[in-house]
């Protein structure tokens, strides 16, 4: 077994430097759960992939290539349907110690467009996707149809009387990408929510520091309450 090139930084800079370059792309049809179930590799003839940090649709692909695979199911290329995109580059460096083709990974997306055509040269694809947020965005997925309150949730008891249970926000954002993305729990990650928040109430300070301490909860209920200080002087408990 080659080593992983992806890990000798040397080694991916003499390729970086190299003037003449094969640039080949391979498309990995997923399900829903990720598995994969079909692959594509080919040459590139055009296209590109987007990436915008200041945009909640982080990345969006855009490639044609040409193929020699004779036999594609066009089943695993319908419309919302995921698959991961890797370009390739031939490598003419160390063919002893690394593949012929150093494959970089280009992200997860849905495929938004897709269409192929049989010629003489092969069979030409050209696939347009968008990152897994066009889920979400309402681009594709994420459209509610009607009001919801994703806060609470209502146990109606025996007796006629009804419970009424908060939802932390941790758990809403969770569940949504899960339900609405089927995006797999272990590829959640929210490590920038606190457990509990502060509302404000009144103000009645002339400062804008804003000072907490002593956060506690209610065991009883269930609830936070905080005490809230600004300048030394108590807002409010």
């Amino acid at each position: 077994m080659k080593s992983d090139a992806l890990l000798d930084k040397d080694f991916l800079k003499r390729l970086d430097e190299w003037n003449q370059k094969e640039i080949f792309v391979k498309l990995i049809s997923l399900d829903f759960q990720e598995n994969p179930r079909e692959e594509i590799q080919g040459y590139v003839t055009g296209g590109s992939i987007n990436v915008d940090g200041s945009s909640s649709l982080r990345r969006t692909c855009n490639l044609t290539l040409v193929t020699e695979q004779i036999n594609v199911n066009e089943f695993y290329w319908s419309l919302h349907t995921k698959f991961k995109v890797y370009i390739g580059l031939k490598n003419y460096i160390d063919n002893v110690l690394y593949d012929d083709i150093i494959w970089f990974p280009q992200g997860t997306y849905i495929i938004v467009s897709y269409a192929q055509s049989l010629s003489l040269q092969g069979r030409t694809i050209t696939i347009q996707g968008k990152d897994k947020m066009c889920l979400l965005d309402g681009s594709i997925g994420g459209n509610l149809f009607a009001s919801h309150d994703f806060g609470e949730v209502w146990t109606y008891k025996k007796d006629g009387s009804v419970l009424k249970d908060k939802i932390p926000i941790y758990d809403i954002i969770r569940n949504a990408v899960h339900t609405y993305a089927q995006e797999p729990y272990q590829n959640i990650v929210i490590n920038d929510l606190d457990d509990c928040a502060v509302e404000l109430i009144s103000y009645r300070a002339k400062s804008n520091d804003l000072f907490v301490y002593n956060i506690y909860s209610n065991l009883e209920d269930g609830t936070y309450t905080s005490n809230i200080v600004f300048e030394g002087s108590l807002l409010y408990t």
